[in-house]
């Protein structure tokens, strides 16, 4: 929406060009050139009208302006007033994928045919039957529904074949001010909502929650995985007690193996490539009949050398793994080597949770680090078997590990 004082200065420059006025003199050193300009063709409109005619034209203008903005601003409102949960948002189950957006719910994920027959549009008015993704390749797409712009990332897993975007699907949206998840919960809703809609949280971080159902790798096939479930993580803002961001990561049931993508980290000119859907969020699983969280919480290059171990060989490995000892948990390790490069899981169990590092070594003065952390799900002690029995999981993401050449 243009202000007043924007409005004003478009018409006085109108003006200025209409009657003829030259924009010229000097004027203060700290306006842009387009400021003096104008200020110059005022005064000059002002000096050929004489003050009173001009004042009288000024302040008739920006009353008709006023009334403008006024008129704008309460449109704006109004939009805004009736934006408000539907019956079926109010009633869905928060994990059943369903979204309100402006005054329509979505069940994500989502053909994009149904999505754009159902009232979404790209925002550059153009037909996105006749957008085409090429193969093996993605586009960030922005799209209007009820007047608001959202942008998502559409991929084309297809690596033979060019797709037209209605032949794609929409896993999910962001979540903006103006979407609406089950049970009426949004950004600006308050924690009182929030515990009254959606209960407690499987991990509570007091800022930040963290709500999951049945997010399950099912398989780890060297480069493929197979997920199914939903999660969010809910921002707080405890200063005024409101929902301050909200974040949604949902898989249908498959049984298709998904292609991981890859993620970066870098240290300046070295990077190492990760499988980006082993590390993007939280997994559930079951350890004899109990449900827990396995997350990934930071990954990075470190600069060090690598361990003082010498050759690296099972007897030195472990003497220098024994060596390290903790007073606030357990420290666990298991480790794999094959040659000279060592691939070392460590853990720290704090009984209520896990740290978990995962790193793989070689000769070079550089190597990437991951962290992982463990939680129950029923408040349960950990004990050493549930936290081991993910380093299965870990170690392939340890050993998927790969410096990429400069």
């Amino acid at each position: 929406m243009k202000t007043t004082k924007t409005k004003l200065s478009a018409l006085a420059a109108l003006l200025a060009v209409v009657i003829g006025v030259s924009a010229c003199g000097s004027g203060s050193s700290t306006k842009s050139t387009e400021d003096n300009e104008i200020a110059q063709a005022a005064n000059a409109l002002k000096e050929e009208m004489g003050d009173k005619d001009f004042n009288e034209a000024a302040s008739a203008i920006k009353d008709e302006l006023a009334k403008d903005e006024a008129k704008e601003t309460e449109a704006a409102e109004e939009t805004i007033k009736e934006i408000v949960p539907t019956d079926e948002i109010l009633n869905a189950d928060m994990y059943s994928g369903k979204l309100q957006l402006g005054n329509t719910v979505f069940t994500f994920p989502i053909s994009a045919k149904e999505f754009f027959e159902n009232g979404a549009v790209l925002s550059d008015g153009k037909d996105p039957a006749a957008r085409v993704i090429s193969k093996g390749y993605f586009s960030d797409i922005k799209f209007d529904v009820d007047g608001y712009t959202f942008q998502k990332t559409i991929h084309n897993y297809d690596k033979n074949e060019n797709k037209f975007l209605t032949d794609l699907d929409i896993d999910d949206v962001p979540i903006k001010e103006n979407v609406i998840c089950p049970g009426g919960i949004r950004i600006g809703s308050t924690i009182a909502e929030l515990d009254e809609k959606w209960g407690e949280p499987q991990i509570d971080e007091l800022n930040s929650r963290k709500y999951i159902k049945d997010y399950v790798y099912i398989n780890y096939f060297g480069d493929y995985v197979n997920v199914s479930g939903c999660s969010y993580t809910v921002f707080l803002d405890l200063d005024n007690g409101v929902v301050s961001g909200i974040m949604r990561d949902i898989r249908e049931d498959t049984d298709e193996l998904i292609e991981i993508e890859e993620n970066t980290l870098r240290a300046g000119k070295v990077k190492y490539s990760i499988p980006k859907r082993l590390t993007d969020r939280n997994m559930m699983f079951e350890y004899n009949g109990k449900k827990y969280v396995l997350g990934f919480s930071t990954g990075y290059v470190k600069d060090d050398k690598r361990p003082d171990i010498g050759e690296f060989t099972d007897s030195s490995v472990t003497e220098y793994l024994n060596s390290f000892s903790y007073d606030d948990g357990e420290y666990l390790y298991d480790y794999k080597l094959n040659g000279s490069e060592l691939v070392l899981v460590e853990s720290l169990n704090h009984k209520n949770y896990a740290e978990i590092n995962a790193a793989k070594y070689t000769d070079d003065d550089r190597y990437c680090y991951l962290n992982f952390y463990v939680y129950s799900c029923d408040d349960e002690e950990l004990t050493d078997d549930v936290i081991k029995s993910q380093n299965e999981l870990i170690f392939a993401v340890a050993e998927s590990l790969e410096k990429i050449p400069e």
